[in-house]
Formats: structure tokens, sequence, C-alpha cells
């Protein structure tokens, strides 16, 4: 979460400095968007790889849990 902030953060002073300081409010309105939703992307890619290297489900289950949740899950 506090990645998605920063990265707004950075996209806003980068955009700020495009349309008032460099004078071309047309491409930053064209980019906001566009990095608004690069952005999103990557930290939901990032979130994805993290769940996927985490403990699998019920790791820390008693064995007979674990089975059923094993067998829920695989559809048997």
């Amino acid at each position: 979460m506090a990645c998605l902030l920063f990265s707004n953060v950075l996209r806003i002073v980068f955009l700020v400095l495009l349309g008032i300081v460099a004078e071309l409010p047309a491409l930053a309105e064209r980019l906001n968007q566009s990095m608004g939703l690069l952005a999103f992307r990557v930290f939901c890619l990032l979130a994805w790889q993290a769940l996927r290297l985490s403990q699998p489900l019920g790791s820390g289950l008693p064995q007979h849990i674990n089975k059923r949740l094993t067998e829920l899950i695989d559809g048997r």
C-alpha cells in the first residue's frame, strides 16, 4: 500500500513539473491516466508474486485438515 501511495506522489510531482514548469499541460493530461494504470499494474504483479512465494495454504495446520483442504481445492 505504501508503495502505491509513493508511486502516486511521484506521478503527481512529475505531472506538475511537466504541466506547470515545462508548460506542457496537454502532455501531462495524456500521461496522467497511463502512468497511474502502469503503477497499479506493477504493484498488482508484485503482490501476486509475493503471494506465490509465501507459504502454501494450510502449511501450518494439522495433517488431516491440510489433506482435506487439498482435496477441496483439487476438486476431489
